[in-house]
């Protein structure tokens, strides 16, 4: 009986401290600023002059993109080390973003934030959408949609043109920090 209370006792304690570490844990947010649906893609780059910008395009419900966010953490430290902005850009339809949001949560990333869908209230001449389906968008040789390509990498060098529109993955942490280091200097 008394080794029972005893072991008890100590699954008890073991139990309370997995209890302890797993709510200190889930205090801890992650860093992703939500930016203002820009009019057009040049604008929103204008946030970020003299940085060197990751774009991830992604989606909630892609199973490659949510494989993906796992590994960013094998990049952070050269991230923040070299100043490297992350950018997220959405392409959820409204009703997702705050699951993608979500998302991003899970994984604490730091970063920015913005959709790709047009927001209601925004005005009907934007150019951003359609300067983003660019990045992502396929089309058959007659020019026909041919589907949706996520995630995508794109890398932005300081004076905010894209150098790269097929950016090594976080998946492949030394082959990213290779090609992002050509960009640094």
């Amino acid at each position: 009986m008394k080794q029972c209370i005893k072991t008890n006792g100590v699954l008890f304690f073991f139990c309370l401290i997995s209890l302890i570490i797993t709510a200190q844990e889930q205090s801890v947010q992650s860093n992703i600023k939500c930016l203002n649906y820009p009019s057009s893609f040049e604008l929103l780059l204008r946030h970020f002059k003299g940085k060197i910008v990751y774009i991830d395009v992604m989606a909630s419900w892609c199973k490659p993109c949510l494989a993906e966010l796992k590994e960013y953490e094998k990049t952070d430290d050269f991230f923040k080390k070299n100043d490297i902005v992350r950018l997220f850009i959405s392409i959820d339809e409204p009703k997702d973003w705050n699951a993608c949001l979500k998302r991003l949560d899970e994984r604490l990333l730091n970063g920015y934030f913005v959709t790709y869908h047009r927001p209601e209230n925004s005005v009907e001449n934007n150019k951003f959408s359609v300067e983003v389906e660019k990045l992502f968008v396929t089309y058959d040789e007659k020019g026909n949609f041919a589907g949706l390509s996520v995630p995508q990498f794109i890398i932005v060098n300081r004076e905010g043109t894209i150098v790269e529109y097929k950016a090594q993955r976080p998946s492949n942490p030394e082959e990213l920090k290779n090609q992002l280091k050509q960009y640094l200097e």
